[in-house]
């Protein structure tokens, strides 16, 4: 390994601001079965909030000894998310869904944090500007194009690996294709 710690290049963090409270569009980035210290089992969301550089938590509780709050919670997320594969085994499938929660702050621990307060419907969500990417982030912009890092000479192995080429294989189309 290459990297050496310089402790002289180190800035210790400042405290992170806190969302401010308020309805955003959130997008699901971990999803994690659990179960929790009340014994019950359920999962634990890692939300990325619109436009800022830091994650929001919210969790869903299976509550067996009532299953229609639990139903109606399931369903609130479900709908906010647009997931509509209800098999709880297929929760890793929830990552990437963007959906929108109202933000409220809550102390803990003698400091104030955000929390989700619950999921916003589709309907209430049409109001909320388009989803923004932080501007100090390092996600990708979504341009509706997937980047794929594979050599294409080993995808088409009649392709040469050269400089010149971009990933693009000439193919001549027939003169009567319309584009």
């Amino acid at each position: 390994m290459a990297f050496s710690f310089n402790p002289n290049t180190y800035k210790e963090h400042e405290d992170f601001p806190v969302i401010p409270e308020g309805e955003y569009r959130v997008r699901i980035s971990d999803v994690e079965r659990t179960t929790f210290s009340s014994g019950n089992q359920g999962f634990k969301l890692t939300l990325d909030v619109s436009g800022y550089n830091s994650h929001v938590w919210s969790y869903l509780v299976i509550n067996e000894s009532d299953p229609e709050r639990t139903n109606q919670r399931f369903g609130d997320f479900f709908n906010s998310f647009g997931i509509d594969f209800y098999d709880l085994g297929q929760f890793p499938k929830w990552s990437g869904h963007v959906g929108g929660a109202k933000i409220k702050h809550e102390t803990y621990n003698g400091k104030e944090q955000a929390k989700v307060a619950y999921f916003l419907s589709k309907r209430q969500q049409e109001k909320l500007p388009a989803w923004k990417e932080p501007t100090n982030s390092t996600a990708p912009q979504n341009d509706g194009f997937v980047q794929v890092d594979a050599p294409v000479s080993q995808e088409i192995p009649s392709v040469p690996d050269s400089p010149q080429n971009d990933g693009f294989v000439q193919v001549d189309a027939p003169e009567d294709v319309p584009f």
